[in-house]
């Protein structure tokens, strides 16, 4: 499988309003496109270079940055352009290997979109397209910062170079994303080591109240899409400890147990977050619509065909919701059968929770 991912530059700067207000005019009613057009009319910049300020400059394209309504402009603004470019003759005769496996036409994220193919010639044919298209919309796409992604499996996981790969902040390899965010994280606690010294000065709570505003958030990230092993999860869980153990000022040979000091910072273990996140990336899915494309995906995954690779099979995200299911007795989850059953749940938001506190449940890693 192949992604192409392009950036746009400047993409609110750069919406043709009269285009906006068209597109807003098909399904808005007047009273509503009307505060539109008063909010983009008669817009000013200015520019500031230290305290030296210029003369008031109109604008006429783009939409004021900072508005909470800009956002949501520029989504139906981008989502216009790319419905546009839909109807194009090389988008239409997309190959059909894709169209058998429900592959979505496209993935988009703010300015950031990806367009996904089984086969690289047609999105190679689709890439000029997109350019000439998007650029009748006034969006111009940054070739410098496009990217080609090949997904693939190969025998050695050296090889697999689309783990590196960054999207959305993460890389898509779970051991490789996990690595960067343990950098991230130690490189941010670090950088606040003169307030984690002070311990006669700041207290305690408030030391953990920094550190779960500042730094936890850092490596758990997208946890919720990680398939780890559970020796992964175990030095995931070590790291953190040290990092508690060290913004406590416990050393050696000072000792305190593991579950003395979660009872103390009052915090659960890494491995306990990220199960819990699963669970609840994993119903927020199943609620979601069949033509989704995390739905989609999802259900091509467990219709594919096992046994095509040989040894040992890889941890992955949903063979760890399914030795989650099987470790707390809640049934399993091997295949497209085992859905229906649990999407039931997923809808009954007690019967879901309940089932999750049941998943969660079962014992931590020390």
């Amino acid at each position: 499988m192949t992604i192409l991912g392009i950036d746009m530059s400047k993409a609110f700067d750069c919406i043709h309003r009269d285009k906006l207000l068209t597109v807003l005019e098909s399904f808005l009613m007047e009273d509503d496109v009307r505060l539109v057009r008063v909010l983009l009319t008669n817009t000013t910049l200015q520019v500031r270079i230290g305290r030296a300020v210029s003369e008031s400059l109109e604008t006429t394209i783009g939409t004021p940055q900072g508005d909470s309504l800009s956002p949501v402009l520029f989504v139906i603004y981008l989502e216009a352009a790319l419905r546009d470019l839909r109807s194009t003759q090389v988008a239409r005769n997309r190959p059909p290997m894709d169209q058998g496996i429900n592959i979505p036409f496209e993935l988009v994220y703010a300015d950031d979109t990806d367009f996904i193919s089984l086969s690289r010639q047609w999105l190679t044919e689709l890439e000029p397209v997109i350019d000439h298209t998007l650029g009748q919309w006034a969006l111009r796409v940054n070739n410098t910062k496009t990217e080609w992604t090949e997904l693939g499996r190969s025998v050695d996981r050296i090889d697999e170079r689309w783990r590196t790969s960054r999207k959305l902040g993460s890389l898509l390899g779970d051991l490789e994303d996990v690595t960067r965010r343990r950098q991230l994280a130690e490189a941010a606690f670090r950088s606040m080591w003169s307030l984690w010294k002070r311990r006669g000065l700041i207290r305690e709570p408030l030391r953990m109240r920094l550190y779960c505003a500042f730094i936890m958030p850092i490596p758990f990230y997208n946890s919720g899409t990680w398939g780890l092993t559970v020796a992964s999860e175990r030095s995931l869980d070590a790291f953190h400890r040290r990092q508690l153990r060290s913004l406590l000022g416990i050393t050696w040979p000072q000792k305190i147990s593991n579950l003395a000091l979660y009872a103390r910072c009052g915090v659960e273990p890494v491995s306990d977050l990220i199960r819990n996140s699963r669970w609840s990336l994993f119903g927020h899915v199943l609620r979601l619509g069949k033509d989704t494309p995390a739905r989609l995906s999802m259900e091509q995954y467990f219709q594919a065909q096992e046994g095509r690779y040989r040894g040992r099979p890889r941890v992955t995200l949903p063979i760890k919701l399914h030795t989650d299911l099987c470790q707390s007795n809640n049934g399993h989850l091997r295949s497209v059968e085992d859905l229906p059953r649990v999407e039931r749940i997923a809808v009954d938001r007690p019967a879901w929770n309940a089932l999750v506190k049941s998943v969660c449940a079962h014992p931590r890693h020390e």
